[in-house]
């Protein structure tokens, strides 16, 4: 075997390395009638985009008064009268009832998610400057009921009674209302919801024009 001395290496080391330098240059020299760097970007880049802004926003759709209209009540008998027929009311048996509205016994209020993201409802009442409840709305031994409802299929995640009347408590639910929809979907189709109301009337209820109005919030 022959002896390769700690020279012989270093010379072939170095040998390399010239040939390695002397072949970058004479390429770099090769093209240098075709092109000569400046240090300017050969190209640039532009970036396009948007945003989507969530907007959280629910309104009444469609009828927003219930006109239960002008009537009185017979003596000795209380008015029955309300927007959804599984109750019963003066549109569907006999009762104390004499002149008001009978066709607003379908005519429930709508809630619809017009927003882009789903949302929670709640909702409170008021009569005049007072609490919704049925005393201040009607008069003492009256009642005011409400049902929630979905208004298309699997609208509401969570919905607060879907079968059942409820009393609309002293307080009308405070200003913080109580919550009748978690998750009301925003996708046009399964957006919505539907109150009906029930409302009784004794014979000794005030004359005059009753009014309640009901806020629906939407929060996240």
């Amino acid at each position: 075997m022959t002896d390769i001395s700690n020279k012989g290496i270093a010379l072939i080391l170095l040998v390399a390395m010239v040939v390695s330098a002397g072949s970058t240059i004479f390429t770099l020299n090769k093209l240098e009638g075709v092109y000569v760097p400046t240090g300017r970007a050969l190209s640039s880049t532009g970036v396009a985009n948007f945003t989507i802004n969530s907007t959280m926003s629910i309104k009444f759709a469609g009828a927003t008064v219930i006109p239960f209209g002008v009537g009185n009540v017979n003596s000795s008998q209380t008015c029955y009268l309300g927007t959804n027929q599984t109750k019963s009311s003066c549109a569907v048996v006999n009762c104390g009832c004499v002149d008001f509205n009978d066709t607003v016994s379908t005519q429930n209020l709508t809630i619809e998610n017009d927003g882009s993201v789903p949302v929670n409802v709640s909702v409170n009442f008021t009569s005049g400057t007072l609490a919704g409840n049925a005393s201040n709305f009607i008069s003492a031994g009256a009642s005011f009921q409400f049902l929630v409802k979905q208004n298309e299929s699997n609208s509401c995640g969570s919905i607060m009674n879907g079968t059942t009347f409820l009393e609309v408590n002293a307080t009308g639910f405070g200003p913080n209302g109580a919550k009748i929809c978690n998750y009301l979907d925003h996708l046009g189709g399964n957006d919505s919801l539907q109150m009906a109301f029930w409302i009784s009337i004794p014979e000794n209820t005030a004359a005059g024009t009753h009014t309640n109005t009901v806020l629906a919030t939407a929060s996240s």
